[in-house]
């Protein structure tokens, strides 16, 4: 049986990430390691999970550090050659859904996968609506359900810093997976909903102004007008 670490960055919502932990341990068919990693959240996640997830293997960061940071703790604690990245804003409806993923990635000879890919123009903006069939074209692989194979992250780094909390981290890491020779695609019927921009929102952070500073970064580190 496949083994998949599982790394679930977390900042407060302790209702919403119960709710996604107690979906992903019915996963079916895949030996999992769960690694929640607490952004110093201003609730108190340190102590609930461990009480109701005695299974879960819980990082706790001393000052609040962004999306980057966060996940790139927990890859850097998992044990499995098989690593997702998943959002606690996610609800499961198939417990196959990892299986499903990881036949995609073992068919298709992929190296990462996801169920959605992110559009993007020529001038490197978003273009509206995520691509879920694998026969349509999509410029990189959403970050808030993405599996790799570790040797991705050995040899093209972890996921990105660049970004302080966040956005365009999953841009810049498919653009180098791709740049490196990876092979990236869709997993189509996983099962999952997707909740968006819910840990932004709550935050209060001025999502267009987010993105156009983000973007700019991105622009800069892949050299491009």
């Amino acid at each position: 049986m496949q083994k998949v670490s599982i790394i679930i960055p977390v900042y407060n919502h302790l209702k919403m990430t119960i709710d996604c932990i107690s979906d992903v341990i019915k996963t079916y068919g895949v030996n999992i390691e769960i690694i929640v990693v607490d952004d110093a959240s201003k609730e108190p996640i340190k102590f609930a999970i461990p009480k109701i997830f005695p299974q879960v293997k819980l990082l706790v960061n001393e000052t609040n550090s962004g999306f980057a940071k966060t996940v790139n703790k927990g890859i850097m604690s998992a044990t499995s050659d098989l690593i997702l990245l998943l959002n606690n804003d996610i609800r499961i409806k198939n417990p196959s859904w990892l299986k499903t993923m990881i036949f995609e990635l073992e068919n298709s000879k992929l190296d990462m996968t996801s169920p959605a890919g992110g559009r993007m123009n020529k001038k490197w903006e978003y273009i509206s609506g995520e691509i879920t069939k694998k026969n349509e074209e999509f410029s990189y692989l959403v970050g808030w359900a993405l599996l790799v194979r570790r040797n991705v992250f050995d040899k093209i780094g972890l996921i990105p810093e660049n970004f302080g909390k966040g956005y365009f981290e999953d841009v810049l890491f498919s653009y180098r997976a791709k740049e490196a020779g990876f092979k990236l695609g869709i997993t189509e019927n996983v099962g999952i909903e997707h909740m968006y921009h819910v840990t932004f929102k709550s935050s209060g952070y001025n999502i267009n102004k987010e993105y156009n500073e983000k973007r700019a970064i991105f622009l800069n580190i892949i050299g491009a007008k």
